[in-house]
């Protein structure tokens, strides 16, 4: 079970995300959603170490942070980033 209790993200005075508490289950799919600017990014870096915040944000040790997963709403490729084909089925 991941566990938030009083996360805040400020950038410079701005309150980002301002004091969450929540717990996800386990072996349950979640999802945030929220209009433009409401700090959905923010959260999910804040919740894989990507962001400083303050509160707490508690996440087994054995937990998985590649299961984590971000669906932006537009596509984005990375310039040097190719597809390509192996061969392999």
């Amino acid at each position: 079970m991941i566990i938030l209790k009083n996360v805040c993200k400020k950038f410079g005075g701005k309150d980002v995300l301002n004091n969450i508490s929540w717990s996800f289950k386990e072996r349950m799919i979640h999802g945030i959603i929220g209009r433009n600017g409401a700090g959905k990014s923010t959260f999910i870096k804040c919740l894989v170490g990507i962001e400083k915040y303050e509160g707490l944000i508690s996440i087994p040790e054995n937990f998985d942070k590649r299961r984590i997963a971000y669906l932006p709403t537009e596509p984005f490729f990375f310039k040097r980033i190719t597809g390509g084909y192996s061969g392999a089925c």
